[in-house]
């Protein structure tokens, strides 16, 4: 399924934007900073996973998290830090299997680290003190917690909240959360049991969780059948005191028989409650686009307010200035930036400086910075991203210059 859905999004090629505003017509390029994190060789990008945190601010560095070797059980992991001139290898991490890992902060800042195990529970490290990478200890697992696979995780204050495939059933859909400082478990809850019985089959993956104290915002894609056809993206708010309470609100959905494809890459809770996750989707016409679909808080309802050329997007709001936003989005050999207006009803895009002389190809794989993975937030938008053709990738990190003291 991952290989295939790559296929979907990369083939993308040129889209007309449709309601997205025109550019200023004497806009400034904007500058933007970017730098080499690290390259080698790898069986999976490293930034495969959309969405699970791969990128945290601690408000003195940035972390972020490689994946490296040709054997799918038997990877090397590294944990990055950002340092004055570039990147440093901050911890080896080893027994990664085939799905990389995530980076999470908890209210002191200190790292969390989780990965998925093959036929296992996952793998999760809390650091002890704030800047030692040696003082990672293990978090016990529940009972249950046996088996997860495509796992999003999320960080509300010091309680760990995770999503996943598992059992009962290889695909049942589980949550279960964790306060990191008691080691005291909650769940695993069953959300969507596995059903192969008949067709369009249920099977959530890819989940986005984005916590608000009493409970936490998830979201996922409906893999319909054994192929890349992912049918619908659906939405639940799970209340921590009731989750089996939980109802599913679709956000977006597509006739796998004909091909066609809704998929679910990153989720933005913005300043006044509403809902923006940007998706991937094939209709009638065969074209691959990104949309952006808004969740108003006041009505519940989805729409669509950004229709684009395919890639794989994030959301980023200035965490002062309520409504500034800002999505940055792959394309090709470079990046493209937009700016989005009225908590992210319209956006318009940004002329940028060009990428030219950096030698990137094949951009994929873009995570944002989010404070759903317990990440303090910059004034500008950052993002880590994958580049090149397997199995020689590389990892780049980019921070877009948008503030009043950078030119515009």
């Amino acid at each position: 399924m991952r290989n295939s859905i790559t296929r979907w999004i990369r083939a993308g090629g040129f889209v007309l934007l449709t309601g997205v505003l025109p550019l200023a017509a004497k806009e400034a390029e904007m500058d933007f900073e970017l730098t080499r994190i690290d390259s080698g060789i790898a069986s999976v990008s490293p930034y495969w996973g959309y969405n699970a945190p791969k990128l945290v601010f601690d408000g003195d560095h940035f972390y972020t998290l490689g994946r490296w070797g040709r054997q799918q059980d038997t990877a090397r992991g590294i944990v990055y830090r950002s340092t004055e001139d570039g990147w440093e290898t901050f911890l080896e991490w080893e027994g990664l299997h085939h799905q990389p890992g995530m980076v999470l902060l908890d209210s002191r800042r200190r790292l969390v680290l989780i990965h998925a195990r093959r036929d296992a529970g996952p793998r999760i490290l809390h650091q002890r003190l704030r800047g030692d990478p040696r003082g990672f200890a293990p978090i016990a697992l529940p009972d249950g917690l046996d088996r997860a696979g495509y796992i999003g995780a999320a960080m509300d204050g010091d309680r760990l909240v995770l999503g996943y495939i598992g059992r009962p059933g290889s695909y049942s859909f589980q949550v279960a959360w964790v306060d990191l400082d008691s080691g005291s478990w909650s769940g695993p809850f069953v959300l969507a049991r596995e059903q192969r019985s008949k067709e369009p089959w249920t099977t959530w993956l890819y989940p986005l969780i984005v916590p608000d104290g009493e409970g936490f915002h998830l979201v996922v894609s409906n893999n319909a059948y054994n192929s890349p056809y992912y049918n619908r993206i659906n939405y639940l708010y799970v209340p921590y005191g009731d989750p089996a309470s939980a109802v599913t609100e679709v956000v977006a959905d597509a006739n796998p028989i004909e091909q066609n494809l809704a998929f679910a890459q990153a989720i933005r809770r913005a300043a006044d409650g509403a809902l923006l996750v940007s998706a991937t989707r094939r209709a009638g016409d065969g074209r691959i686009r990104l949309i952006v679909y808004r969740r108003d808080p006041d009505l519940r309802r989805w729409k669509a307010v950004f229709t684009g050329s395919a890639g794989i997007a994030a959301i980023f709001e200035h965490p002062r200035e309520r409504g500034r936003m800002w999505m940055s989005r792959t394309a090709g050999n470079a990046l493209r930036l937009y700016r989005g207006e009225d908590s992210g009803r319209s956006w318009s895009a940004v002329v940028l400086n060009g990428f030219g002389g950096y030698g990137l190809r094949d951009t994929f794989f873009l995570y944002g910075i989010s404070p759903a993975s317990g990440s303090l937030i910059p004034d500008e938008p950052c993002a880590v991203f994958s580049s090149g053709t397997l199995p020689e990738i590389g990892l780049w990190f980019i921070r877009f210059r948008t503030s009043d003291r950078h030119p515009r």
